[in-house]
């Protein structure tokens, strides 16, 4: 009986002026409305405090995810730059050894075998310049035609044979948009009819790296492909015995 007294009784919170004492507003409650709306706001605080705790307000917050976030990152960039150095420990492998076997090789037992270690070698330093495309017309000197028509799909990337310098990069009536790199050991790759250029004169670039798009520009073209040219020591040679297509 006593307990429903106690729950039951009545309670009045009068707030008045301080200057007269006037009555300004009153509140009445009573101890059943007081445990009820404490338990209400407890459980809307214990709610907001879950939402927050999966909330990506958390992550920025937090000192430890945002370091996990970065060594994530980190962790990618290493496990990729290792692949790149793989892949290029793995092509020194290969120049130490071909470069071995000519060394040990004696001219006059096999030039053959010597011949083709070097076209080995020379078709491993440069990269096509067009990936998945077809030569359709191969170089010939005879007829005037110093390198490879190469056709691929529209919009295909041009890249670069191996790490230069533009030496040209600019319109010409017949060939169109093309570009001239400079390579090292006397090297020079020419790219013809193209549709965009990428690199100005004067900028270095690295194999492979994104120079022109595919195109069907100047009047000497037929169609949309690449007229590739390799030169060496200022004679143009044929790129299908240093690149693998």
């Amino acid at each position: 009986m006593k307990k429903k007294i106690l729950f039951n009784n009545q309670y009045q919170l009068i707030v008045r002026n301080t200057k007269d004492l006037s009555e300004k507003t009153y509140l009445h409650f009573n101890r059943k409305k007081i445990i009820f709306l404490s338990s209400f706001f407890l459980l809307i605080l214990m709610f907001f405090s879950l939402f927050l705790a999966n909330s990506i307000l958390t992550q920025w917050l937090h000192p430890y995810l945002i370091k996990d976030q970065e060594d994530h990152k980190k962790i990618i960039s290493i496990a990729q730059t290792v692949d790149v150095l793989k892949k290029d420990l793995q092509q020194q492998v290969l120049f130490i050894q071909t470069l071995q076997n000519i060394i040990e090789e004696p001219t006059a037992k096999n030039k053959a075998a010597q011949v083709q270690l070097i076209e080995t070698l020379q078709k491993y330093h440069f990269s096509a310049p067009i990936k998945e495309g077809i030569i359709t017309a191969n170089f010939n000197k005879q007829h005037q035609h110093y390198g490879v028509d190469i056709v691929a799909s529209k919009n295909t990337p041009v890249v670069a044979v191996a790490n230069g310098v533009v030496l040209f990069s600019g319109y010409n009536e017949d060939t169109g948009w093309v570009m001239i790199l400079q390579h090292a050991n006397h090297y020079v790759s020419v790219y013809k009819h193209n549709k965009k250029l990428f690199k100005k004169i004067g900028q270095m670039v690295k194999k492979e790296e994104k120079i022109a798009v595919l195109g069907n520009s100047g009047k000497l073209t037929s169609g949309p492909h690449l007229h590739f040219e390799l030169w060496y020591a200022h004679e143009a040679v044929n790129p299908e015995e240093y690149i693998h297509f």
